[in-house]
């Protein structure tokens, strides 16, 4: 079986050694398909819990207070790209299968005016997660998630103005900052993205892939 071999690869690498890791990665991310069920509910769960998500995000007169619909997120892809033991180098990506909403307000013409805005096409991805293994027996320590990014592919927004004359006025003033708080707005989701993933991955999910790399080593 390929996880005999595991030791023997263990000590090549760590000597620096080449060495085709190949085998082991193919039983890594085969446990990894297995549970991206899991992964899926134990994320939307995770992110649930924050929703709605404050983030105090202000341009000008623009004030984005919170995100909410959260939870409609789901990784796509998941899996090993490298071998560097005692870590192994992961890649992840996915989306939020709708849009999120953001409510704030804007100062315009001395009232705060109420703004709903939706981001459409929000998608993210990391190639910095790191898994850190340990062998005899072969089994997952935990996850360190270093970087995520977040893409926001478009906004629009809706002001609640009494004023139908004016209202177009403080509408297109509106969605011209939120668009130009995209990259805030997008920065704020990745921070908290990061932590529920990286916390779920530890604390939800290391213990079922531990428990489906033993079914696959007998």
């Amino acid at each position: 079986m390929i996880f005999a071999l595991v030791p023997c690869m263990i000590a090549l690498a760590s000597a620096d050694l080449a060495v085709d890791a190949s085998p082991l990665m193919d039983k890594l991310n085969q446990a990894l398909s297995s549970k991206l069920g899991d992964i899926n509910a134990k994320l939307a769960a995770g992110m649930k819990t924050k929703d709605p998500m404050m983030v105090n995000v202000e341009k000008g007169p623009l004030h984005v207070d919170k995100i909410s619909d959260l939870s409609s997120l789901r990784v796509e892809s998941f899996k090993v790209t490298g071998f560097h033991m005692p870590n192994l180098a992961m890649a992840l990506s996915g989306a939020w299968s709708g849009d999120l909403n953001v409510n704030g307000f804007v100062d315009a013409l001395g009232k705060k005016v109420p703004v709903d805005a939706a981001l459409h096409g929000v998608s993210f991805k990391s190639d910095e997660i790191d898994m850190n293994l340990k062998r005899n027996p072969l089994e997952i320590q935990g996850f360190n998630v270093k970087s995520l990014e977040v893409s926001i592919q478009s906004i629009t927004c809706q002001v609640h103005f009494a004023m139908p004359a004016l209202a177009n006025i403080v509408s297109k003033l509106a969605d011209k900052k939120i668009n130009e708080s995209k990259g805030k707005i997008a920065e704020k989701l990745s921070e908290k993205m990061k932590e529920v993933l990286g916390n779920t991955l530890n604390e939800k999910i290391k213990g079922a892939l531990n428990g489906k790399l033993h079914e696959m080593m007998r």
